[in-house]
């Protein structure tokens, strides 16, 4: 009887496996069909940002269709790899493609969210993400899934782990524009890959699932919470001691806000830049071929010359005289948007613009678009004569009522006043 029994299971095991072998082979049949190329992945070099640099180092421009720095694996800090393999893949060097343990352990922990209310979890594997991010759209479904997990196998038996992780480090997108680990180390805190800390590290970790839920100023506390999973990541696998994650927990996340970063202001030296750039290596090595150009363009001797050549040629207009006001507006519901226009048609010039709300013999008085107020006295509208044809000026300005009237739109320099 008990010969039977392990008899009937025995059978029962094998009819299983010829089953799941046959299953396996019409998923590999049916989804492996016309899967895309992966073989130049071996020899693929991904778009990287082109940085311009003054001749003191400073950065005058960055030209990218996806701001990217490409870094060599063997250039990354061990940290950084290992976040990233504490935060979405610790079986990556021994699994062969997918993971069989992350699914269960994805299953089992979906089940219990999806009785939370709470957003499932994913078991994708690093290669199974370089699949999708190179060969794959974002479409949730059964079937993007296989072609993912074949894509994965098949990758994996073409490229060594090192490079799928380079692949994976330098094309994962990681929020604020930033497409690899390097742009984001700029991004997020102004620095190289090998200048971050280890809670630096572990925020960047932390980005890949869903970078705008982690976004460092507008979902802060989501985004320390996250960063501190990977770093209890980081410890569970052995990566950092004890020690080292309690200290990094306890640390708040300061992030260089990025849209604040600072360009040496020469734009139409950097027009030419980028006009010889493309003309002498074309546009796609311009905007996706990593280049650093160092150029010959000192900042201070720049700064200098854009002061003297506007302040001459300020003095040379008013030399020739007032030749009247930018526009006309009356005041309804529409000035503010006519002002707000000008001045984004005019931005490039050093001067507000404002509206004459008020004009006496020796004062007028201006508005802005937000309702700041300001006054024009006498003496400031002195150079203002009238202009004439000849390169000629009219009589001496005794009455700004001459030059202004209410509703003219004018630039105007903001001055305080001593006493």
């Amino acid at each position: 009887m008990f010969f039977r029994l392990m008899s009937w299971f025995l059978g029962l095991i094998i009819l299983g496996s010829i089953l799941s072998l046959l299953i396996a082979l019409y998923v590999f049949d049916t989804y492996g069909k016309d899967l895309p190329n992966y073989s130049n992945l071996s020899t693929y070099e991904p778009p990287t940002m082109t940085r311009v640099h003054a001749a003191n180092g400073k950065l005058l421009k960055e030209y990218a269709t996806e701001p990217r720095v490409f870094v060599p694996i063997e250039a990354m800090p061990a940290n950084l790899i290992n976040a990233f393999l504490a935060a979405e893949d610790d079986s990556f060097y021994s699994h062969k493609g997918i993971s069989i343990i992350s699914i269960f352990r994805a299953l089992i922990t979906n089940i219990s969210n999806y009785k939370q209310n709470k957003r499932p979890i994913g078991a994708s594997t690093i290669t199974q993400q370089v699949a999708k991010n190179f060969f794959l759209s974002n479409e949730l479904s059964f079937e993007r899934k296989i072609k993912e997990a074949i894509l994965a196998f098949r990758i994996e038996r073409f490229l060594e782990k090192d490079r799928i992780l380079e692949l994976y480090l330098n094309e994962i997108y990681l929020g604020m524009g930033s497409y690899g680990v390097a742009a984001a180390a700029l991004s997020y805190f102004d620095k190289s890959i090998d200048q971050l800390s280890l809670q630096e590290v572990a925020y960047l970790a932390a980005l890949p699932k869903a970078p705008n839920h982690y976004h460092p100023f507008r979902k802060t506390k989501e985004a320390i919470n996250r960063r501190n999973w990977v770093l209890s990541r980081m410890h569970q696998e052995g990566f950092i001691s004890a020690s080292e994650a309690n200290i990094s927990l306890g640390m708040p996340l300061r992030v260089y806000d990025s849209r604040k970063k600072e360009f040496v202001k020469a734009d139409y030296f950097v027009e030419e830049i980028r006009k010889y750039l493309i003309e002498n290596y074309n546009e796609k090595s311009l905007y996706e071929g990593g280049m650093s150009v160092r150029t010959t363009l000192e900042p201070d001797l720049q700064q200098i010359a854009d002061r003297v050549l506007t302040k001459g040629l300020n003095e040379y207009d008013r030399r020739h005289g007032w030749r009247g006001p930018i526009d006309k507006v009356k005041f309804n519901e529409e000035w503010k948007k006519i002002i707000l226009s000008i001045s984004e048609e005019y931005s490039f010039l050093p001067w507000k613009v404002a509206v004459v709300k008020d004009v006496k013999k020796f004062k007028a008085k201006i508005i802005f678009a937000n309702d700041d107020l300001g006054f024009i006295p006498l003496e400031e509208v002195l150079w203002a004569k009238k202009w004439n044809k000849g390169q000629k000026t009219g009589s001496k300005v005794k009455n700004i009522k001459n030059v202004l009237s209410i509703g003219d739109v004018i630039f105007v320099e903001p001055k305080l006043i001593k006493g």
